[in-house]
Formats: C-alpha cells, sequence, structure tokens
C-alpha cells in the first residue's frame, strides 16, 4: 500500500492529469512550449530553494489542490466549459508534482505557475492586447510630437510620411506579461511576509512587462525607420525572444544575487520527466499540423456569375498564422465592368480556430479601425457581415461569408467555412452584400 502511494500513485495522478490538459498539448504552438518550459524553470526553482519563505500565514495542505482539481473536473462534466477542465487538470497537475516537503507557499506558487498555462478566453486576451496596443501607439504619437517630428496614429497604427508601423495585439505587451508573473511569482513566495504581501508583489508584473514592452518597441520603431525590411523583420522575432527570457529572468537574479541559482535535480527531476514528455507529444502534433495542412482540394471554380478568377499566392506567415485547413485566395475580375475584388476561401475544422481568425480579429490585429456597416442573411445557409476598414493610405470595404458550422461542405466533412472578399471602400454595403450573395448562391 505505501509502495502504491509513493511511486504509483504519484504517476497515475500526472497521467491522468496530462489527459485533463490534452487539448493544450494537441494544439500547443511555440510560445505555448516555450512559456511552458520557462513556467517548468520557475518551478523548479521554487521547489530547489532551500531557504525557507517569509509568509507563513498562509495555511495550505497540497490536498485541497487535489479537491479543487476534482470540483472542476465535476464542473466540466456538468457544465461542458472546456476552461473548467483544463484549469482541473492544472490543479491536477499541480497536486501530482507536489513534494510531500514542500511549504504551503510552495505548493501555491507551483498552481499558480500551473494555471498560467491555461489561455485566457480569446475574447478578454483579444480585448486587452487591443486596448494596449492602441494606448502604446498614443504614448509614441505623443513623445514623437513633442520632439517636433509629424507623426500621428490611426487606431494602433504609427505613421510618419510615407511610412506606418502597427503594434498589433501579439506585440502589445500580453505575451511579456506571462513571463513578468511566472518570475515574480517567485520573487513573492521568498520575499513577502503576509498573504498581502505576497499577491502585492506578484501585481507588479504587470507594470514591469508593460515597461519592457514599451523599450522594446521604442527600439523597434527606431530601426523600422532606419534599417532594411528583412534585417528589422529578423531583429524583431530575436528581440522578442530575448525580452521574454530577460524580462523572466531579471527578477529571479535579483532575488539570488548572492548566491548561486537553486537547483535540486533529486527534487525535480519528476518535473523534468513530465516537461520531456508533454514537450515531445506538443512537437509531434506541431509536425502534424505542418504536414497535413491545406491537404484538402475542393473543387472551386474559376469562373462563376460573370467573374472569372485567378489564382494568388499567400505568404508563408500568413498561412502560418491563419493555421487553416484550406486556405486559397483569388483575384476575381468582372468581364462586364472590370471591378476587381480579392476573394479568400478558408476552411477550419475546428469553429473556435475559425472564430479567433475572423476577418474583424484579423483586420484589427493589423491595426485597421473596423466598422461594421451590415449584416446579412443568405437563407439558411450562411450570414454575410460587411465591414469598412481604415488603414494608412488605404480604405475597404470587407466582406465575410461565415457558413453554418454543421453543414458539410465542398470538403466532404463538417467545420467552418468563410468566405472573404476584399475591394475598394467606394463600394456600397448594400453593392458588397449583394455581391457575398451572388458568390454564395454560385459557388456553393
Amino acid at each position: 500500500m505505501t509502495y502504491f502511494r509513493e511511486k504509483l500513485m504519484p504517476v497515475v495522478v500526472l497521467m491522468v492529469a496530462i489527459l485533463m490538459i490534452w487539448p493544450l498539448i494537441k494544439e500547443a504552438n511555440q510560445d505555448w512550449v516555450s512559456l511552458f518550459w520557462l513556467s517548468l524553470a520557475t518551478i523548479i526553482i521554487v521547489i530547489s530553494d532551500q531557504k525557507s519563505a517569509a509568509l507563513k500565514s498562509i495555511k495550505l495542505d497540497k490536498r485541497f489542490f487535489l479537491l479543487l482539481a476534482i470540483v472542476l473536473i465535476i464542473g466540466y462534466l456538468i457544465l461542458e466549459l472546456d476552461k473548467l477542465r483544463l484549469l482541473g487538470g492544472a490543479f491536477l497537475l499541480s497536486y501530482g508534482l507536489a513534494h510531500k516537503n514542500l511549504t504551503p507557499v510552495q505548493i501555491l506558487s507551483l498552481s499558480i505557475l500551473l494555471v498560467l498555462l491555461v489561455p485566457m478566453p480569446y475574447g478578454i486576451e483579444k480585448s486587452i492586447g487591443l486596448w494596449l496596443a492602441q494606448k502604446e501607439a498614443v504614448f509614441f504619437t505623443e513623445l514623437a510630437q513633442l520632439m517636433s517630428l509629424n507623426v500621428y496614429h490611426i487606431g494602433s497604427q504609427i505613421i510618419a510620411g510615407n511610412e506606418a508601423i502597427t503594434i498589433n495585439e501579439n506585440c502589445s505587451g500580453t505575451l511579456l506579461l506571462i513571463p513578468a508573473l511566472m518570475s515574480f511569482i517567485y520573487v513573492a513566495s521568498q520575499k513577502a511576509t503576509s498573504a498581502k504581501g505576497y499577491f502585492f508583489l506578484i501585481s507588479l508584473a504587470l507594470p514591469y512587462a508593460v515597461l519592457f514592452n514599451v523599450m522594446r518597441i521604442g527600439l523597434l520603431l527606431l530601426l523600422h525607420w532606419q534599417a532594411e525590411a528583412d534585417l528589422v523583420k529578423s531583429f524583431h522575432d530575436f528581440l522578442g525572444l530575448f525580452v521574454s527570457v530577460l524580462v523572466w529572468i531579471l527578477p529571479i537574479l535579483w532575488v539570488v544575487k548572492d548566491r548561486p541559482l537553486p537547483f535540486s535535480f533529486e527534487r525535480s527531476k519528476s518535473m523534468i520527466a513530465t516537461g520531456c514528455v508533454i514537450t515531445l507529444l506538443a512537437g509531434f502534433f506541431m509536425i502534424r499540423s505542418d504536414t497535413s495542412s491545406n491537404q484538402l482540394n475542393p473543387n472551386i471554380p474559376i469562373y462563376t456569375s460573370g467573374w472569372i478568377g485567378e489564382e494568388e499566392d499567400i505568404q508563408a506567415e500568413e498561412l502560418r498564422i491563419l493555421n487553416a485547413d484550406f486556405v486559397t485566395r483569388r483575384t476575381y475580375t468582372n468581364l462586364s465592368t472590370d471591378r476587381t475584388i480579392q476573394v479568400t476561401y478558408i476552411f477550419h475544422r475546428n469553429e473556435k480556430d475559425a472564430l479567433k481568425h475572423s476577418s474583424l480579429n484579423c483586420f484589427q490585429a493589423l491595426g485597421w479601425a473596423m466598422t461594421r456597416k451590415k449584416t446579412v442573411g443568405i437563407s439558411d445557409t450562411a450570414i454575410s457581415a460587411i465591414y469598412l476598414g481604415e488603414s494608412f493610405q488605404s480604405k475597404q470595404t470587407i466582406s465575410e461569408v461565415i457558413f453554418r458550422p454543421d453543414l458539410q461542405t465542398y470538403f466532404g466533412e463538417k467545420g467552418t467555412m468563410r468566405i472573404q472578399i476584399v475591394e475598394s471602400g467606394e463600394v456600397s454595403s448594400q453593392k458588397a452584400a449583394q455581391t457575398a450573395t451572388d458568390f454564395v448562391k454560385t459557388i456553393f
């Protein structure tokens, strides 16, 4: 019985926990894997540090996290909310990795670190990202104007002369917040003397992350107007990774500045093994996703309803971001009026992925100001939303037709099919709606 409790029980709990967070592993990307290892590294430091935390007022038992995990899992079974399943898996993972000699503060820190790996609801994350991006654009615009530079902004786009740079939601600082929270959790576990102080120190992660992101964006802005575009892009990607690690490591080094960085293999070997298993599984699904994407080949006609289409290349970066099961783009020209439109057909098997990459979300992420002009029902098959998009030196009418996800499509399977039609902003919403209706009725 003792052998089962001490040896087999933790393994069984970890296996169940991995099954509970399976959707996170299956849909993981490089960003998630990077954050996972930063979290794991923080956990190892937290549990390896033999220095007793000053905080004594939090009284917790690791069985509390097992109970919490069970409650969340039952809630998931009753309410069918995926977030409850993921949170339950995170707390179960915390319980499985917890050692009986961990302090209450270490157990609490371990649980918070794992919960941070569960993504926020997309709508909340998007709203925070766009709000931060617009505030940062205002800050840099006003700073430049104080220096007598002719700079203005539209939404989250910063414009100077004939050039514009966009601060999108991913560059707004939300991705730096997680590494900052991870490092400040360790700081709080070592420096706090009360529960209030513990959570106050953790809250400092927000301004800390925003400060570093403002400095990062400022450097990129200077480089943007001084260097070649390819160099800027390469430096942008490198700087994002470098600053993430820097944001994470600096507070930890501040705590351990007079002693070696704590590491105990004996106390962390189960975590390292679990991390390797999760990373291998996530890597397998990422490779499988890359090789299987866009293999569908529906017979979408080139000529339809007075329009003739020509295939248009889509950049590899856009394909990667869309992460669609099928995507193709064509430029159609009306044979009688010479009117030209760009049409993109996008199919996601996963309805949530389709929602994340809607035209509204994607154009807003690029810094466009989007105004909904009209919504049109197309029989009982689909609905069309018409937007007016305004950007630097450009105004476009964007129609997006979204098909009911429960319908069989050209692909012979269920999923969310969208048609995005982009044309001149001078085209009326009524005319755009009619074009969208014609395409749907002719092709589908």
